[in-house]
């Protein structure tokens, strides 16, 4: 794979990221939680540096990528969902959550599902979910494990959670329906 010219970038979890490639995480180290609302990345590859802010505690993050020509078709379908947990349900959310997400993992069109926690509030997660195509994206919120998911979790939260729907851009990804949709 390639993106932005660059043969084999690969998408690599936070964790990894921490200690491995520290230069995402050193734009955050100067500014507070507080101040960090809106971030937008110019130049995003495969991601990595769009996963970073959440963590951060970044509530608003916006994607350019840098390369030539449109994106390809059909973009791949990313959600950020924020969501801010009672403290005393965040054992039960993340348990609940890690099961969604290991059972999304198996479903058609199923690309990323990242599960992060801020540094400086504990009990607030961002979600992070790639599928290849918008019906991917739809299909997985009838499955049996998201809607398990969603009763339990909603009882969980302090407020609504929070989902921006985000274009992805790069990786790029094979276009589902090659010759069309039908």
């Amino acid at each position: 794979m390639s993106a932005n010219d660059i043969p084999c970038q690969t998408a690599r979890s936070l964790t990894v990221l921490r200690r491995h490639e520290r230069f995402y995480f050193y734009p955050y180290r100067h500014v507070s939680a507080a101040n960090l609302r809106n971030v937008l990345i110019i130049g995003a590859g495969t991601g990595n540096d769009v996963a970073v802010p959440p963590s951060a505690s970044a509530r608003h993050i916006g994607a350019a990528g840098i390369g030539r020509g449109p994106p390809a078709e059909p973009p791949m379908h990313v959600s950020l969902v924020s969501v801010q947990v009672v403290p005393e349900h965040v054992a039960a959310f993340i348990e609940a959550t890690r099961a969604n997400a290991s059972a999304s993992a198996r479903e058609p069109g199923h690309l990323r599902f990242d599960v992060l926690r801020s540094s400086e509030d504990p009990n607030r997660f961002i979600l992070y979910e790639a599928y290849v195509d918008e019906a991917a994206a739809a299909a997985h919120k009838t499955t049996p494990h998201y809607l398990a998911w969603r009763e339990a979790a909603t009882d969980w939260m302090a407020e609504p959670r929070v989902g921006v729907r985000y274009d992805g851009l790069l990786p790029e990804v094979p276009d589902p329906h090659p010759g069309g949709r039908g």
